[in-house]
């Protein structure tokens, strides 16, 4: 059996998801002066964006703990992902 394969495989990545993008949005939102310093990115920008990445991280969290994962959550959080990379990448 791969890993893929895993009966467990899609939670762990929701949950792996879920909590990089509370990290990151606690980063963001508790150090947004420094990051602001670090990066020449506006603090108020880093944030608001970090702010906006809290209810993020609860939805796709919320999606990984159904006993059954919803197809539709999760289709939800790809999409939800694939958007923000591509807007991200210009």
């Amino acid at each position: 059996m791969t890993i893929a394969q895993h009966p467990n495989f899609l939670r762990t990545v929701l949950l792996l998801d879920a909590a990089t993008c509370l990290l990151t949005g606690l980063l963001m939102k508790m150090g947004a002066i420094p990051l602001a310093e670090l990066t020449d990115i506006p603090g108020a920008l880093l944030f608001y964006a970090g702010v906006a990445l809290l209810p993020v991280a609860a939805f796709i969290a919320l999606v990984g703990a159904f006993p059954t994962i919803p197809v539709a959550g999760v289709w939800l959080v790809i999409m939800g992902n694939a958007a923000g990379w591509r807007r991200a990448s210009g």
